[in-house]
């Protein structure tokens, strides 16, 4: 599987940087190796923004939720939009759940769909309400904290025992060249997401460096769990439910290894409350399962001695020898395929 090996090489050049903590960058020919947080690192600049807060207050800002409800009064914005943005969120945060649980493609492809058009929505009114907001000590406190990460993350060594910034040097960055830095970090915070540790976790190099430690996370990292970063703690995670998984005899088929997505949703189709879809599936009498295909269902089917796999482009199939489309079928036909 020559896709298979270049993407584990490109993932491999990940598990690197996911085992040292560090990402390297290059400002033209300036190397910065930016730190991956840990829960301690969240911590502290969670406490950050909490000062941030305070002094935004005293700046005599006002907190969102009172401005919000001062724009309501001035007619310059709608409870409704308000209600209508809970309600967003709270169909995108369920999709997003169902979704996890789906294994079929063409099931996860119209999911997808319905989640896009969830958040486009809902992104086209939260920016139409940012437009009217103005400065609030949230945004104040969030904005302050993203100017923090930079000085927190970014270092001058790979040990990271010299800070990239002094306070000078910081104070005198132009917003410009802050921004900068700060899509820098966001960019790389993106390749070590939770989502890129599912794939990079499901890898076969990784799963096979995975059982050899027993599910110890120390063994694993060599490290205490205070002092690993949040996407090492992921990646961590994500092996051992799918270890879990491969050890009850479900293994994803060769194909899978072609499409990562495909390979994670299949280990989450067990996983999440997902796995009771799949057993019911599997033992089904019928085994004709609409909008499967032939590889999907062999994986629904594995195990079943003596199933028969059939499914909508096999039937067709058969039909077009005869001369015949799915339209000609008699309901006795249909009936005798599910027998």
């Amino acid at each position: 599987m020559p896709d298979l090996q270049k993407t584990q090489q490109l993932y491999k050049k990940k598990y690197k940087q996911l085992i040292d903590g560090v990402s390297l960058f290059f400002d033209d020919n300036t190397p910065i190796y930016i730190k991956h947080l840990s829960e301690l690192d969240i911590g502290e600049l969670e406490l950050a923004t909490d000062k941030y807060h305070k002094e935004a207050k005293k700046k005599g800002l006002p907190a969102e939720k009172d401005k919000i409800s001062i724009l309501i009064k001035q007619e310059l914005w709608a409870d409704d939009k308000e209600k209508e943005i809970s309600t967003l969120r709270k169909q995108a945060a369920l999709l997003q759940d169902t979704h996890k649980k789906l294994f079929l493609k063409k099931q996860i492809k119209n999911s997808q769909v319905k989640i896009d058009s969830v958040l486009k929505d809902l992104t086209s009114l939260l920016s139409e309400r940012e437009e009217i907001l103005g400065l609030t000590c949230e945004k104040y406190a969030e904005k302050k904290s993203n100017e923090e990460i930079v000085v927190h993350c970014f270092f001058k060594d790979r040990e990271m025992s010299q800070k990239f910034f002094s306070e000078e040097e910081f104070d005198e960055l132009n917003r410009e060249k802050l921004y900068y830095y700060i899509k820098i970090y966001n960019d790389i915070s993106r390749e070590f997401s939770t989502e890129e540790m599912k794939r990079l976790a499901a890898l076969p190099f990784f799963i096979n460096l995975f059982f050899l430690c027993d599910d110890n996370i120390y063994t694993f990292y060599g490290k205490s769990i205070t002092e690993l970063t949040l996407c090492q703690i992921d990646a961590f995670n994500c092996a051992k439910t799918y270890k879990s998984i491969m050890s009850q005899g479900n293994s994803p088929s060769d194909e899978m290894y072609e499409d990562l997505d495909q390979l994670v949703a299949f280990y989450e189709s067990y996983s999440s409350g997902g796995s009771g879809g799949l057993k019911e599936a599997k033992h089904k009498d019928s085994q004709s399962i609409i909008g499967a295909s032939i590889e999907e269902m062999k994986q629904l089917t594995k195990g079943d001695d003596g199933v028969q796999v059939v499914t909508l482009d096999k039937i067709e199939e058969g039909l077009k020898k005869e001369g015949r489309t799915l339209s000609d079928l008699s309901l006795q036909e249909i009936a005798e395929m599910h027998q």
